[in-house]
């Protein structure tokens, strides 16, 4: 067990290193991009322990992972707008046969740009509207501002908010108490 935690503790020293890497934000950037390809870890777990790594940069995190996250979307809705149905098939198999598929065909015809933002603000994937706007034609250039947008507002506030939360529950009153060294945990407490 010793080993186990001395493996996770170093793990966590080199992250905390590379976090303070100029590169370190940008490649954070860079993997929300290739997440518009790859649907295997939501970026948010990415980023959260990005930002809890390096606190004082969680806007820069919270704007590259924004930034990349609409590139991908319209890089890939790019691909499906040229290519057709073959490429959203290729990297998405079974996709357009699903019912999420369905809902973001029905959503996106409804409400557009708006929608897609909506969407790319959600906790729901966004991989099928974005399939969806590409293969509709939808302009490239509004794919990467609506994707921008939700992202942006999604993004940034849950950087600050993994940043700023614990102290903005003290401050109101809400105290949290965590397991002690004996394994005893206390439940939260709230004013009364």
């Amino acid at each position: 067990m010793k080993a186990i935690k001395q493996f996770f503790l170093s793990l966590i020293q080199r992250l905390k290193h590379y976090s303070e890497s100029w590169w370190y934000d940008p490649f954070l950037g860079f993997l929300a991009a290739i997440d518009a390809y790859i649907f295997i870890v939501p970026i948010e777990a990415v980023m959260v322990p990005s930002v809890l790594l390096n606190r004082r940069r969680w806007v820069s995190v919270g704007l590259w992972m924004t930034f990349g996250s609409a590139l991908g979307a319209a890089s890939f809705a790019y691909l499906a707008d040229r290519f057709g149905p073959r490429v959203v098939d290729h990297v998405m198999p079974g996709l357009m046969q699903t019912h999420p598929w369905e809902q973001a065909d029905h959503f996106l015809h409804a409400h557009g740009f708006w929608g897609l933002s909506l969407i790319s603000f959600s906790p729901v994937p966004q991989h099928a509207a974005v399939a969806v706007a590409g293969l509709t034609h939808m302009n490239t250039f509004l794919i990467f501002a609506a994707v921008l947008l939700g992202r942006g507002l999604k993004y940034i506030p849950l950087c600050w908010a993994i940043v700023y939360a614990p102290g903005a529950l003290k401050w109101i009153g809400v105290h949290i108490h965590h397991q002690d060294d004996s394994g005893h945990s206390n439940s939260a407490k709230t004013p009364k």
